[in-house]
């Protein structure tokens, strides 16, 4: 069998393959599905353009759509839990869907974006404020290594914020462990 060199992977039809590699038609749609990365990075400009993912990509769930966009604040507590914890890493987004971590340290957010990648995927687009440990630290690295576009709230704003995407998503109460 030879490689099929496409111009557009999301054009190649199961009618093509089968005709290219002289297979069934049955056989052709089973190689589509099950040869498909869950991680396919491409250009939005006018030239279509792949770029190669990287190894550690192709492992993790790659969110899609408009409810892969998550907004993602530090929230404090005046009393220390019985795990030592005094702070919660906060993830949520449109569609009610809410997911924090218990951290003890405001620098240890990174923590909980890696575990929220580990659990839940990879999102497209992550709103946080501009406080240092989300913009500055590991954080920001770890937003780059999975091609995560961070994006900053003013400081002081009441626009889009954490705040308000929880109020209107979620009436939840957080609990820090």
């Amino acid at each position: 069998m030879s490689a099929v060199s496409h111009n557009s992977y999301s054009s190649l039809t199961p009618e093509y393959l089968a005709k290219k590699w002289g297979i069934s038609l049955e056989s052709a749609k089973h190689t589509i599905t099950s040869t498909s990365h869950n991680s396919i990075r491409t250009t939005t400009g006018s030239t279509p353009k792949r770029f190669r993912i990287r190894a550690h990509q192709s492992c993790y769930r790659q969110l899609g759509g408009y409810l892969s966009t998550f907004a993602s604040d530090t929230f404090s507590s005046k009393v220390k839990s019985l795990r030592g914890n005094n702070y919660v890493q906060l993830f949520c987004n449109r569609a009610n869907f809410v997911r924090s971590y218990p951290i003890n340290l405001k620098s240890h957010a990174y923590h909980s974006l890696d575990r929220f990648i580990h659990e839940v995927g990879v999102p497209t687009e992550l709103l946080t404020d501009g406080a240092k440990e989300l913009t500055q630290s590991e954080w920001s690295k770890i937003c780059q290594r999975h091609h995560i576009y961070q994006v900053c709230t003013e400081p002081r704003s009441r626009g889009r914020t954490t705040l308000n995407l929880l109020e209107a998503s979620s009436s939840k109460r957080c609990v820090i462990e």
